[in-house]
């Protein structure tokens, strides 16, 4: 099971030290779940150890300066990578018209955010489109981190954005146990910015990922090119009405495929079959 470990510091340096015991321990220890790191932050000290995290095995960094709070998270599992790879596998289908003005990037800083610019959010999963600092779409994954974490990320970056990023979809997925070989629980959301509120609203309703519904094969994400491509749209001027739907179906599939593989990782099962294996 996930574990989260809460820490605080005084300084930079002092962060800085407890961050590498941690991570030192963690290898000792040979840990080989997914870990959530939580600290107490200032800005000051932030800026201090930035440099560390983005060169370090610290990964889907969030800081919210104003909370003083300080997330990432250790040896994220497969289900991050192959959850981006569906918003990629999306944009793949879009015109050529519209993908050569845009990119899907993974792990990508998303700085200057919060009032006074000083948090900062890296997304699983971005939507860039050229011209353009901010992403339009982020997508975020839940495994070991709660669902919690995940509006806040969502809420740091659309209200600190004042929405830039125009739209946050959240996975939330229940970490798989050691003889676990499916997903038992999991569901999407869209979350968007309200202009008028200046707020994070959620878009739609949940839909259930795991178990899959009765008609599961119904359960699309529609959006439309404004929303993809933001104050952009009118220049790139798609020859579609719209871009194709984001197939929940695809997801699962997804999300099954890495189960199975953390499943067989963690038993040693095909480790002599694949080694065996003829390459030509």
């Amino acid at each position: 099971m996930p574990v989260t470990l809460p820490f605080a510091a005084t300084s930079g340096s002092r962060l800085l030290d407890r961050i590498q015991e941690d991570i030192a321990k963690a290898n000792d220890q040979r840990v080989s779940t997914e870990l959530v790191m939580r600290y107490t932050c200032s800005p000051e000290e932030f800026h201090d150890i930035e440099d560390f995290l983005e060169e370090s095995v610290c990964k889907r960094v969030f800081f919210d300066a104003a909370e003083h709070c300080l997330r990432f998270i250790l040896m994220p599992t497969v289900v991050h990578g192959v959850c981006g790879a569906w918003l990629s596998g999306w944009a793949s289908q879009f015109p050529a018209k519209v993908k050569e003005h845009l990119r899907v990037q993974s792990e990508t800083d998303v700085n200057e955010l919060g009032i006074d610019g000083r948090s900062k959010k890296i997304p699983d999963t971005t939507v860039y489109v050229e011209r353009r600092v901010m992403p339009t779409i982020a997508l975020e994954v839940g495994y070991s981190e709660s669902y919690d974490d995940l509006i806040n990320d969502a809420t740091l970056l659309l209200e600190g954005s004042r929405g830039r990023v125009g739209i946050v979809i959240l996975i939330k997925l229940a970490p798989l146990t050691a003889l676990q070989q499916s997903v038992q629980s999991g569901f999407v959301e869209m979350h968007t910015y309200d202009k008028d509120t200046r707020k994070r609203v959620k878009f739609g309703s949940r839909m259930r990922l795991f178990p899959p519904t009765v008609k599961h094969n119904r359960q699309n994400i529609t959006l439309q090119w404004k929303a993809v491509l933001r104050e952009q749209r009118s220049k790139i001027d798609p020859p579609t009405e719209s871009p194709p739907p984001l197939k929940l179906d695809e997801l699962r599939r997804l999300i099954d495929q890495a189960a199975m593989q953390a499943y067989l990782g963690r038993t040693g099962e095909t480790a002599q079959a694949e080694e065996n294996a003829d390459i030509f």
